[in-house]
């Protein structure tokens, strides 16, 4: 049963370790299941590193970003990347930046205007990079947590 669940686990993609003790109906003693299925791996610092086959890529949408004017100041242009594109941690925000497919580096930018849907960035990226618009959640999730 230990080996069908850890396909099941793996097969689904799911970045998961388990151990469960489970006293078997009948049985007169535990045993241990144990599943680990890897998602990603971190080649340095921010970065991190999706087979081509992984199932975390299908929830994963990247888009390239363009320069449109800001709704404060039409005068001014700036980067527009969607609301879910952006991660925060305490102060700073972040986007995931497309190095080539699968590899992913989280990148510093600064904000200039928020408005509901869209935020609009002084700094951090350039028209023409691709960054994650979905999914950016997941991977900060996967960095954060050292997978």
């Amino acid at each position: 049963m230990g080996a069908v669940w850890q396909a099941v686990l793996a097969a689904a993609g799911i970045a998961l370790i388990v151990t469960a003790a489970v006293l078997a109906y009948g049985a007169k003693g535990w045993f241990t299941v144990s599943a680990v299925a890897p998602s990603a791996t971190k080649a340095e610092s921010g970065v991190l590193r999706y087979a081509p086959d992984s199932a975390q890529l299908s929830v994963i949408k990247v888009k390239r970003v363009e320069v449109f004017p800001v709704p404060a100041d039409e005068n001014l242009r700036a980067i527009r990347v969607p609301n879910t594109a952006l991660v925060s941690e305490g102060p700073y925000s972040y986007v995931f930046v497309e190095r080539s497919p699968g590899v992913f580096a989280r990148r510093r930018v600064e904000l200039a205007v928020q408005d509901r849907d869209y935020s609009y960035l002084e700094s951090g990226i350039d028209a023409g990079e691709r960054i994650v618009v979905t999914g950016s959640a997941l991977l900060n999730s996967a960095l954060e947590s050292g997978q």
